[in-house]
């Protein structure tokens, strides 16, 4: 009996109500379905009901489910039309032990064997993105789902990308597609070079005696890319703050090769010879890079020329409309949006905060909320304020001179008497009761203000 048709017995008892596997992956469910495949197979008594059903006379169901996992695997390939040989429906039809002996087909399971005919697929046209935003923004997830949809070429408003609900889907997604290297991930840095990034030399000790050679290495990205040109798969190379690094250095002579229309098999594909290996090397079409950028560490308008001419860049921009409007008492968007607009007034857009570090757990009570303002948002002004304190009072709507909502103002005399007193500003070790109803600006309470008065004749 084949093991995908045991599968498709209990599809319901897993939660999806389509009536057959190409179903499934019609409707993009795939991801879902192989995730739960992959958790069962790492412990079947996670869903005992559904791993004795697929295997009902086992003691140990693991081996027959260990043998589904390869075989669904194996039947996402066939569905996404990347085997020489069967269809979709063929595939579900052929026997458990005819799935590893196909697999073998496609070399290692994610790659055909040389000797076979490759089938053309449709790829998406070679992409070069950077998301850029303040802190906070999503980024990350963003990152995530374009690195997704390149690497499976969906849609933009495909539910895996767009469904809230379907958050864990998509990491798992993405995590197996990372642990199958079709996405590679790298962070640049200040010291970050070319001979990271596209080949260098590093030294190796003689087998025969003292003494060392030096031995061309390869980088990230001449890595990945090789890896590209060997299938014809979507890859993605993410680079975090891609900003930081010196564009100019990192990328030399390849800056040119990514344009798309200089990839290789394009219109005007180019090549060069590597300056360490020499060997001829130009950039696969199927190799997009996607980019992330802090605005707030450095601004857009300072990247390099050519970095902006060869990337397409889309801004995340800080969106309190995806915060709740009132949690616990605490009007979150409108706190949101007036710190936003004090730091847009007093720095710049781009070192906004991001809805981001209210969603989830930062803001799901009042509690929450203090303590995202406590730990995230005040350190993140102090850094932008320089440790200007009446500048993070102002954008807090605190009193200046005396603080009382999130600081607290303290004059000091000097101790030589020659000069005015100065300002000396904490953080609150308890927020005023109506520390958020004061940045937004609207009147305080008469409870609020006889506590005010309570501290002040303490």
């Amino acid at each position: 009996m084949s093991s995908l048709r045991s599968l498709e017995r209990v599809l319901f008892e897993m939660g999806f109500r389509e009536s057959d596997l190409d179903e499934v992956h019609a409707l993009g469910r795939w991801p879902e379905l192989s995730y739960k495949i992959d958790q069962m197979m790492r412990d079947w008594r996670s869903d005992e009901k559904v791993a004795r059903m697929i295997a009902p006379r086992a003691e140990d169901p693991s081996r027959q489910i260990s043998s589904i996992h390869a075989a669904i695997r194996l039947y996402g390939y066939f569905s996404d039309g990347r085997h020489p040989s069967y269809t979709a429906r063929e595939t579900r039809g052929r026997s458990v032990e005819a799935a590893p002996a196909s697999a073998r087909a496609l070399g290692d399971g994610t790659r055909r064997a040389r000797t076979a005919p490759r089938p053309v697929r449709s790829l998406p046209s070679p992409e070069n993105l950077v998301l850029y935003g303040p802190p906070g923004t999503g980024k990350t997830h963003a990152t995530m789902a374009e690195s997704v949809r390149l690497c499976l070429g969906l849609q933009s408003d495909d539910a895996l990308l767009t469904d809230e609900t379907r958050r864990d889907a998509l990491r798992a997604e993405y995590a197996r597609l990372r642990a199958e290297k079709q996405i590679v991930f790298v962070t640049f840095h200040q010291n970050f070079a070319y001979e990271d990034f596209i080949e260098g030399r590093e030294p190796r000790p003689l087998k025969d005696g003292p003494g060392f050679e030096l031995v061309t290495r390869p980088g990230v990205f001449l890595n990945i890319a090789r890896r590209a040109s060997e299938n014809d798969d979507a890859h993605v190379l993410v680079i975090d703050e891609i900003n930081r690094a010196n564009i100019s250095k990192v990328f030399g002579e390849l800056i040119t090769l990514i344009e798309p229309d200089k990839r290789n098999g394009m219109p005007n594909a180019l090549s060069l010879r590597l300056p360490y290996s020499r060997r001829e090397f130009s950039v696969p079409a199927n190799l997009h890079i996607v980019g992330t950028m802090n605005t707030a560490d450095r601004s857009i308008a300072q990247i390099d020329t050519a970095l902006r001419r060869r990337f397409v860049f889309r801004e995340l921009a800080p969106a309190p409309e995806r915060l709740p409007e009132m949690v616990d008492g605490v009007p979150l968007r409108r706190v949101l949006t007036a710190i936003n607009d004090r730091i847009e007034y007093l720095i710049d857009r781009e070192h906004r905060i991001g809805h981001a570090f209210f969603l989830g757990e930062g803001g799901k009570n009042a509690d929450a909320i203090r303590a995202t303002m406590r730990d995230k948002v005040i350190p993140l002004l102090q850094e932008y304020f320089f440790d200007d304190w009446s500048r993070i009072a102002a954008v807090l709507g605190e009193v200046q001179t005396q603080g009382g909502s999130f600081l607290r103002c303290r004059m000091l005399a000097d101790p030589l008497g020659r000069g005015d007193p100065r300002e000396s500003w904490s953080v609150l070790p308890v927020f005023h009761p109506d520390a958020f109803a004061r940045l937004i600006g609207k009147a305080v309470s008469a409870e609020a203000e006889a506590l005010d008065d309570l501290a002040a004749s303490a």
